[in-house]
């Protein structure tokens, strides 16, 4: 009820003032409102606040940015690249969306034909590769783990 309520309060801000959602940040969070409607996959609400301006590399306290946020999106993965996303920002903990997004394999494609690097290491000295290995071996993460590899990933 409570995501439903957000959702159509940014669908109708998105509809009043659009000009004014650059970089906006919730009230009752320090996290931008991309970041928050890329976490729950909203493409195309996603696009509106690109259009009218949302820096799509904007992050949180912890220097979480929209990508790592949308990192089981893909589609919207996808939409944030093309807006210029860097797919190889760390977080506070040395996390890239790819470390996050391990555990979808399209997300993975995606992120490593836009360059992201399979061997940035976080602050555990893990890289996404070492990740997904712990991950186990379902046949989804076997061909994450593939992908990883042949990326260069060490």
């Amino acid at each position: 009820m409570r995501k439903m309520a957000f959702m159509l309060g940014i669908i109708l801000i998105l509809t009043i003032i659009p000009a004014a959602l650059n970089n906006v940040i919730m009230a009752d969070t320090s996290v931008p409102s991309l970041s928050r409607v890329a976490r729950w996959g909203h493409t195309a609400i996603v696009e509106q606040l690109l259009e009218n301006g949302a820096d799509p590399n904007a992050s949180d306290p912890v220097g979480r940015t929209a990508l790592h946020y949308a990192a089981r999106r893909p589609k919207v993965i996808a939409v944030l690249l093309k807006a210029g996303a860097n797919p190889n920002v760390k977080d506070v903990f040395g996390n890239t969306p790819l470390h996050l997004a391990v555990v979808n394999r399209e997300s993975v494609a995606l992120l490593l034909e836009a360059g992201a690097s399979p061997n940035q290491t976080n602050l555990t000295g893990s890289s996404p590769f070492d990740r997904a290995v712990r991950m186990g071996s379902n046949r989804s993460n076997l061909e994450v783990i593939r992908m990883l590899s042949s990326a260069g990933a060490k």
